[in-house]
């Protein structure tokens, strides 16, 4: 699934730590890749599934977002529609964060790794237990 935003690569990479809590609390961040990736753990009839995000840049200066969900072990039964919800919820967060680019918290994060979402920010230490 894919979406093209009308603002630079630069400007949606930078957007999407206000909207990635969406649909994740803890995530894999590839800084210079551009991609994030989590795991959406077995429920219901369904298998754990990995998202992985992308901002890729386009003709014209604009940006694409491409989202895809593979299952490391077999497809099961919802996994499309549950693909579906969370692209629409993450695009939707995504589109609230750009059209208010002043309330929209800034980031500068320079390392690949696992963060989680503190409830105001993207932390590299884990919540208390």
């Amino acid at each position: 699934m894919t979406e093209t935003f009308r603002v630079s690569p630069e400007v949606l990479w930078q957007a999407l730590p206000a909207s990635l809590p969406s649909v994740t609390q803890q995530a894999t961040w590839y800084e210079s890749s551009h991609k994030v990736e989590w795991t959406v753990e077995l429920t219901g009839w369904t298998w754990t599934q990995v998202m992985t995000v992308t901002v890729e840049p386009e003709p014209g200066g604009f940006a694409k977002l491409t989202f895809t969900g593979k299952s490391p072990y077999r497809s099961a039964i919802g996994d499309k529609g549950r693909r579906k919800h969370v692209f629409d919820t993450l695009v939707a967060a995504l589109n609230g964060a750009l059209a208010h680019p002043l309330t929209t918290p800034v980031e500068q994060h320079t390392r690949d790794e696992f963060r989680w979402w503190n409830g105001q920010q993207w932390t590299y230490e884990p919540p208390p237990a």
